[in-house]
């Protein structure tokens, strides 16, 4: 770690960040960067944060590209999330062992390309009798489906990790602002607390207008929360692309959908009712639990990208501006990169900055 930013050698001053977003991307981020020791930050956002759908582990992160880093921001969130509940215990929302099945009426090609990354890896029509997934699916899963894989996960409650990532940054000194703004170059003079040195744009489907990026797209999805004590796995339906992922042991995500181009947050009775029908096959006891109080809908939208996430320096900032990190366009894999991608953005500012006081001193 460099010795400090004072050009005098001496006293250590820490430079001034702002994230931009209260999100997956960046909580996690404000965190990373607090962690290095050598930043202030001040998150500031224009609303309360919302918390996603629960979030399940897998590699490659569906539909977001480009496929090798984020795979690699997948693989290294796995670890950090490991390693924060080891630390911190259970607040932190993240369970882990939790088998995840992936169910198929067609036989699978082969072994999954990644197995080597995946923690007790098994694959063949034998894994549909396994007692755990017999018993979430009524014991109907080796009457429905021919083939499977399975392996073990992590599964997040994001509303426990995200309360639980707020506080920390707190704990290590960091503050959150609500704060509207209209263009990107408005973060330069956010707060009170002088010159700003670092913007991180974390804002997802934020930045169609505030870094002016029309490549952004919104892929709306919808799910539904329910009472199902019996599933204690995570499941996949490869035909129907329906999922399953208990939270924490607080309730029973069910899903999917992906509706491409789809601004409107509302709920879609159509799209529901679809959602359900598709999600029965693998969950026989579901249209019966819908009828209960208990059913929650979710609907949000997914910050999509053309041409994948944008994550690097901004080059066409001018001089004397502060350095601006886009980091944007997750998708719906948002959470499981999130950590990996924030030791990218802190490890990147540190050396853009670097470069910038050293090019400062001659």
């Amino acid at each position: 770690m460099p010795r400090g930013w004072n050009d005098s050698g001496n006293d250590f001053v820490k430079k001034r960040a702002v994230v931009i977003g209260n999100g997956a991307q960046g909580l996690a981020a404000a965190w990373k960067l607090l962690d290095t020791g050598m930043f202030e930050v001040e998150v500031v956002a224009d609303k309360a944060g919302l918390s996603p759908p629960n979030a399940l582990w897998e590699i490659p992160p569906y539909n977001v590209q480009p496929e090798v880093l984020v795979t690699k921001w997948a693989k290294a969130t796995f670890g950090e999330y490991l390693s924060m509940r080891e630390s911190f215990g259970e607040d932190v929302g993240v369970c882990y062992p939790v088998p995840l099945y992936a169910l198929t009426r067609n036989e699978l090609p082969g072994d999954h390309p990644q197995k080597h990354n995946l923690a007790n890896y098994r694959h063949g029509p034998e894994v549909l009798k396994e007692e755990i997934l017999q018993r979430a699916t009524a014991g109907t899963a080796h009457e429905i489906y021919k083939d499977a894989e399975a392996y073990d996960t992590i599964t997040v409650n994001t509303r426990k990790n995200f309360a639980w990532l707020r506080k920390r940054i707190q704990e290590l000194g960091g503050r959150f602002s609500r704060v509207e703004l209209k263009d990107l170059s408005e973060a330069w003079t956010v707060g009170d607390r002088g010159k700003v040195d670092l913007v991180v744009n974390c804002t997802g489907m934020g930045a169609y207008d505030l870094a002016k990026d029309k490549a952004v797209k919104p892929i709306k999805g919808q799910v539904v929360h329910v009472s199902m004590d019996e599933v204690r796995c995570a499941m996949s339906d490869y035909e129907s692309r329906s999922y399953a992922i208990p939270a924490d042991g607080e309730w029973l995500e069910v899903g999917g959908t992906s509706e491409e181009g789809v601004w409107d947050r509302a709920p879609d009775q159509a799209i529901l009712d679809d959602l359900v029908n598709r999600a029965s096959e693998m969950l026989p006891r579901l249209k019966e639990v819908m009828k209960s109080d208990d059913a929650d809908v979710w609907t949000g939208l997914r910050p999509g990208r053309e041409g994948g996430v944008r994550f690097g320096i901004d080059k066409s900032r001018a001089k004397g501006e502060p350095v601006v990190i886009h980091c944007y366009g997750h998708g719906g894999a948002g959470v499981i990169t999130s950590l990996g991608c924030a030791n990218d953005v802190a490890a990147l500012a540190i050396d853009a900055l670097q470069i910038i006081q050293s090019k400062s001193k001659l």
